[in-house]
C-alpha cells in the first residue's frame, strides 16, 4: 500500500459566524452556501493542523493568500428575458 503524502497547503474558509479548514474545497464550499452568508476563501500553506491566528476572518499566516470573496445576495428569479420572475 502506498503512504499518500501529507498535502502542503489547505484552505480556510469563513464568513462572519464561522470558520472551517480543509483540502477539499468544494466540500467546504457547499456547507458555506448554506449559510447564505458573504465568505471568503483563502489558500494557505501548510497542513491543516498548522497553528496560526486568525485575525479579522483572515488567516495570519505567511504566504496566505485570499482567492475569493463569495458575496451573497438575496437571489430574484430572473426569466431569459431578464424581468423578474
Amino acid at each position: 500500500m502506498i503512504k499518500q503524502p501529507k498535502p502542503t497547503h489547505h484552505f480556510f474558509v469563513c464568513n462572519v459566524y464561522e470558520w472551517r479548514v480543509g483540502i477539499d474545497l468544494p466540500t467546504l464550499i457547499k456547507e458555506f452556501e448554506k449559510a447564505k452568508a458573504t465568505y471568503w476563501i483563502w489558500h494557505v500553506p501548510g497542513t491543516t493542523d498548522s497553528n496560526y491566528e486568525i485575525n479579522f476572518y483572515q488567516p495570519k499566516m505567511k504566504g496566505a493568500i485570499l482567492l475569493q470573496e463569495v458575496v451573497y445576495e438575496k437571489r430574484k428569479r430572473v426569466n431569459p428575458e431578464g424581468v423578474e420572475a
